[in-house]
């Protein structure tokens, strides 16, 4: 048994490039059950590729948790895509969409306080991403939390004073609430 045992170590990340290509292609022409039935295998090799291999060919346990993200969310399994964007999540993966995706599953839950404290968990990690602000504003707004808005807004001017952006939007709050010299100063 153990005759092969070294060559087929060095040679397990080759089938799976293959499995990845195909679950690729399942996904893409419309079977993104079978896409996650080939993505799972994958996880077991990453172990055995020594010498990254499949980094080497862009496939890592990150893309492999948001693409199963994209087939779970594709056939409306949100447990499943749920449970892939918080494995993003969890590894602190660098894209700051996999919060708002993951605020949209909380929000067709009707979760909207779990919604609201992904974006600002994001927030945390990615202070001047614009999609981030804007969908904290728009889920501050939706429950009527204005002046907590305006004091995470306060919060984020303290952190990162050189974002204009913040400022535009606490003026344009504040002008909201007829508070025009407040207005005026952030503008």
């Amino acid at each position: 048994k153990k005759n092969y045992y070294d060559d087929t170590k060095s040679l397990v990340w080759q089938s799976s490039i293959t499995l990845f290509a195909k679950a690729v292609n399942a996904y893409s022409n419309g079977d993104p059950a079978a896409a996650i039935r080939m993505y799972q295998p994958i996880f077991e090799v990453f172990p055995l590729d020594v010498d990254n291999n499949l980094k080497r060919n862009n496939i890592t346990v990150e893309i492999l948790h948001k693409n199963i993200y994209f087939a779970a969310k594709k056939m409306g399994d949100l447990p499943t895509a749920k449970t892939n964007l918080q494995k993003l999540i969890d590894i602190k993966f660098n894209d700051p969409k996999i919060y708002n995706w993951m605020c949209d599953i909380y929000l067709e839950q009707k979760d909207t306080t779990s919604a609201i404290k992904v974006i600002e968990l994001g927030l945390s990690r990615h202070e001047d991403d614009s999609r981030l602000i804007s969908r904290q504003i728009g889920l501050y707004l939706m429950i009527g939390q204005t002046d907590d808005l305006i004091n995470k807004l306060a919060q984020s001017i303290e952190a990162a004073p050189e974002n204009e952006i913040t400022y535009l939007i606490r003026g344009e709050l504040y002008e909201q609430k007829k508070e025009a010299t407040k207005a005026a100063a952030d503008y």
